[in-house]
């Protein structure tokens, strides 16, 4: 008799996905705060992490003076990394639609420390000039908005499925049941 065992599971990734809507009302007066200086969201939770977005209406640094930078943020709250991909964008007030200034895919998420990870490896940015001009439909009464789709990819979780199955396979015995078939006609 031969025995024959089978057995399987499943790796599973949940994710959790969450958008944040900043308005910047007021924009005009937020020119001139300084390079590097920020406004922040308030702090919204994904997936069981506190994070925020920085808006910098000068430029987040020398390098980007002639921009506007936005950027993602961890807060301090929370324990471990978070993995997770994001998208930020501009909404364009006059159709609604978004633009996207920085696009991390779920295929490639990154790795998010409180403290770590700052603009411009978590973060996008649009030239003044582009977001400013007439027709852009960014700014519209002196205010913008910003979205920022976030999606923290949790721990893979491994389950049985199966249970493992232990199948008795007799002897064949086809010989006999010929023998009677010809005897008995």
């Amino acid at each position: 008799m031969a025995l024959e065992s089978k057995s399987s599971s499943r790796c599973t990734t949940e994710t959790a996905k969450g958008t944040h809507v900043l308005e910047i009302v007021g924009y005009s007066l937020k020119k001139g705060l300084g390079i590097g200086k920020f406004v922040q969201s308030a702090i919204f939770t994904v997936g069981g992490y506190d994070w925020t977005i920085r808006f910098y209406p000068d430029g987040a640094n020398m390098s980007y003076a002639d921009c506007v930078c936005v950027s993602v943020s961890r807060e301090p709250t929370g324990r471990g990394l978070a993995r997770a991909s994001c998208d930020l964008r501009l909404v364009n007030k006059d159709t609604g639609l978004p633009k996207s200034i920085w696009f991390l895919s779920q295929a490639t998420p990154t790795e998010f420390d409180y403290g770590n990870r700052v603009f411009p490896e978590c973060g996008g940015f649009i030239e003044r000039s582009e977001l400013e001009l007439e027709g852009s439909g960014y700014i519209k009464d002196d205010s913008l908005t910003i979205e920022c789709v976030l999606t923290v990819i949790k721990q893979s979780q491994v389950t049985k499925t199966t249970g493992s199955s232990e199948i008795k396979v007799s002897s064949s015995n086809l010989s006999d049941h010929f023998d009677k078939l010809l005897l008995e006609g």
